[in-house]
């Protein structure tokens, strides 16, 4: 039986952190590995998914960008110690395989 390979891949600002971090537990539960391509970005709860990978690609001009939680008060946005609780309970990160992986661009001709 052939043995299938999924890669999902990401290119998001970020978003809602339960919302990453409910993507990044389906991906990890599924053994998925996750790519961000060239010039793409994955930050905030993209890149909580994106760790969750069990192979995590990237390209050199790839962007994943990683921040303190935060909640919306009026017009700003203030840290949370409790959003902060939640992403080190939750524990989205540990791969089960293998760290980063550099996927090299390929040559235009």
């Amino acid at each position: 039986m052939p043995v299938l390979t999924v890669i999902v891949q990401l290119n998001s600002l970020g978003g809602e952190l339960t919302s990453g971090i409910a993507i990044g537990e389906q991906i990890k539960t599924r053994g998925y590995s996750t790519f961000v391509k060239s010039g793409a970005v994955c930050a905030s709860a993209c890149a909580l998914a994106w760790l969750a990978g069990d192979f995590r690609y990237m390209q050199a001009d790839s962007r994943i960008g990683f921040h303190a939680a935060s909640v919306q008060k009026g017009r700003e946005n203030v840290e949370s110690g409790e959003a902060n609780a939640l992403v080190k309970r939750e524990k989205p990160i540990p791969p089960r395989k293998s760290p980063l992986q550099l996927v090299p661009n390929a040559d235009a001709d």
